[in-house]
């Protein structure tokens, strides 16, 4: 358990339809952000070392029927394995 360490997270999200901005399709762009302390405890995230994830997705309507979905996620990690 971790006892008198003081470390805080911190996650950005952002999403954009980009049929708002072109004409011609209706992709969805995702991506987000997220830093985490040492230390940190909370419901469902635990870090022993500093970490930052990060990544997004986007998802590409194909007819009405089908679509094609892009995923990438990056973790980097204090004293992690490269």
């Amino acid at each position: 358990a971790f006892t008198d360490v003081e470390a805080e997270a911190q996650r950005a999200d952002i999403s954009v339809d980009l049929g708002d901005f072109f004409e011609f399709t209706d992709a969805e762009l995702h991506f987000y952000i997220q830093e985490v302390d040492a230390g940190f405890s909370g419901p469902g995230l635990t870090a022993l070392t500093d970490t930052e994830t990060y990544g997004g997705s986007l998802t590409l309507p194909i007819g009405e029927k089908f679509s094609l979905r892009a995923k990438l996620d990056t973790r980097v990690q204090d004293q992690g394995v490269e």
